[in-house]
């Protein structure tokens, strides 16, 4: 259920990004930029090169989680798998992301939208489990791995408050109640009497 939410906000997000493409001002475009400080931009808002690649590097490890036959090695992911290779799938998948994270940016602040002090708890809660879990409670031994990847915890927070900014996005445009409202028992009380 969670993974489904996750990829409503997704295809929420995807929406958001067209009708933010099909604005009259040209700050209203994402522009990608792979010389400078960010890869891309959409008005004030930017992705940098960290940001980015921390989500590279999530996917990578999500699909090599997934498949047990991935071998990480350079023939894996230039072999072309009829839709390109592993390589440039990946990397696409996660340019897509990426512009729906800055778009939901965007949209969090001309929108006016406000993340609570329970939104902002839930992150760090989140955090805090991942450090007990792999890191003994010790933000220094977590910024040690992160670093291979260009963050540290002060930005692994932004990602995940940026994760919480794009749900309230959601909420805003679509409505708490096409998520959260829907229980198991009314929807086999719809699926038994109709």
């Amino acid at each position: 259920m969670k993974y489904l939410r996750k990829l409503s906000i997704l295809l929420a997000v995807i929406i958001a990004v067209n009708l933010v493409s099909c604005g009259n001002s040209s700050k209203d475009y994402i522009y990608k930029n792979n010389t400078e400080d960010y890869i891309y931009r959409l008005g004030d808002y930017t992705v940098d090169k960290n940001f980015y690649s921390y989500w590279l590097a999530r996917y990578k490890a999500v699909l090599m989680y997934s498949y047990s036959d991935i071998k990480d090695t350079y023939e894996y992911w230039e072999k072309d798998y009829g839709n390109g290779s592993a390589d440039v799938v990946l990397t696409a998948y996660a340019d897509e992301t990426v512009k729906n994270y800055l778009a939901s940016m965007y949209l969090f602040s001309k929108y006016g939208l406000k993340m609570d002090e329970s939104a902002l708890q839930t992150v760090d809660s989140q955090l805090s489990e991942i450090l007990a879990d792999g890191f003994d409670g010790n933000v220094a031994k977590l910024n040690e791995q992160a670093y291979e990847f260009g963050i540290n915890y002060n930005m692994l927070r932004q990602i995940y408050i940026a994760e919480a900014k794009t749900e309230l996005v959601y909420n805003h445009m679509i409505g708490s109640v096409l998520t959260s409202q829907l229980t198991d028992e009314l929807r086999d009380s719809y699926l038994y009497d109709n």
